[in-house]
């Protein structure tokens, strides 16, 4: 098997940041992250490069935020007008939802964490098309 020092270094070459050094917990990490294709960097170096860095928040038309500097706005003026029928279609239409899951609403995560208080302050971000 894998000994403490190899799992570590299997995650340090991922960029996984852990604190952890019990072998159970790394070797869930060194799961976790397998699974999700995290890769070596090819040429060893950090992806910290302006070009590769917005080449990473391009996004088709959209140009990203530098989600560390992103400040947020309470107001929302700009978002368009749309209904809980307009929510409810998308759900239908994109997600893994159908009617009974949408009817239960309320035993969904994000129902239950607005519920239990862990929103409690919305922010929006408005995107600005790539030029």
């Amino acid at each position: 098997m894998f000994g403490l020092a190899n799992l570590q270094k299997f995650l340090q070459e991922r960029d996984v940041v852990f604190s952890v050094a019990r072998k159970p917990a790394l070797v869930e990490l060194c799961l976790i992250a397998n699974s999700l294709g995290l890769e070596l960097d090819p040429d060893g170096l950090k992806e910290d490069r302006t070009e590769v860095f917005i080449a990473k928040l391009t996004c088709e038309s959209l140009c990203l935020r530098n989600p560390y500097r992103i400040i947020g706005t309470a107001n929302l003026s700009f978002v368009p007008h749309f209904s809980i029928f307009d929510i409810y279609n998308h759900r239908l239409a994109f997600n893994e939802f159908d009617h009974a899951k949408l009817r239960d609403y309320h035993h969904m995560e994000g129902y239950t964490m607005a519920k239990d208080g862990f929103v409690v302050y919305l922010e929006s971000v408005q995107y600005i098309k790539h030029r």
